[in-house]
């Protein structure tokens, strides 16, 4: 499995609709990514304010493979797209796991 973390980060007074995105980006990233090898994919907000990370999520994948194909993907484009309709915050990613 491989399991990615991305972040968003920024203050507290910058926008960031945890309603769209977790009713509405999260589940079009399950629909384009599934059939690819997306296994789950999940939001958490940082209850503090001793932190910059306004929202994560945790995203596994079957293989490195399976998250090439996923962002390589006819419908790929539609998830960065989206990203304006939930936040101005940019994504910053990282690598958990590669198990």
């Amino acid at each position: 499995m491989r399991t990615i973390f991305v972040t968003y980060r920024g203050t507290p007074t910058q926008r960031f609709d945890r309603e769209y995105y977790v009713n509405t980006h999260l589940p079009l990233a399950r629909e384009i990514g599934g059939p690819y090898g997306l296994l789950s994919i999940e939001a958490f907000f940082p209850a503090g304010q001793d932190t910059d990370i306004v929202a994560a999520c945790l995203i596994v994948f079957r293989d490195e493979q399976a998250e090439k194909d996923v962002f390589s993907s006819p419908r790929s484009g539609e998830l960065v797209r989206d990203l304006t309709n939930y936040t101005d915050l940019t994504p910053l990613q990282s690598l958990l796991t590669d198990l």
